[in-house]
């Protein structure tokens, strides 16, 4: 008789698993997942940005806007983690404090979707 052994995803197969729910259109299992992470390893960025990006889909503006608000602060040249605090302030209807970080994004990364949130 075989047994299997059951092993705990680490942070790296976690933070993957994460991606996969979320390009799936499932923000809450991708929050879930995220949750299940080490502290270590859900302090680092791209892990928190991830967890902010979840939480704007799932509509948790108020989580996602503080995730995204620390990780500027922490690093002001993240342009995804300021595209992200635009929309999300344009989200919850602060439309003149979203324009200037989308302006910020699109300055810092003028990728074509930095740029289509100026118009």
């Amino acid at each position: 008789m075989t047994t299997t052994a059951m092993t705990t995803p680490d942070g790296y197969e976690l933070f993957r698993l994460a991606e996969q729910y979320l390009d799936d259109g499932h923000p809450r299992h991708a929050i879930s997942t995220l949750e299940r992470m080490a502290a270590d390893d859900l302090a680092a960025p791209a892990a928190q940005r991830l967890l902010a990006l979840a939480s704007y889909r799932f509509a948790a503006l108020g989580r996602a806007r503080e995730i995204a608000e620390r990780l500027v602060t922490a690093d002001p040249s993240d342009a995804e983690s300021a595209h992200l605090l635009g929309r999300t302030l344009m989200r919850q209807g602060e439309k003149d404090l979203a324009r200037r970080w989308l302006r910020l994004a699109a300055v810092l990364d003028p990728r074509e979707e930095h740029l289509a949130y100026l118009g």
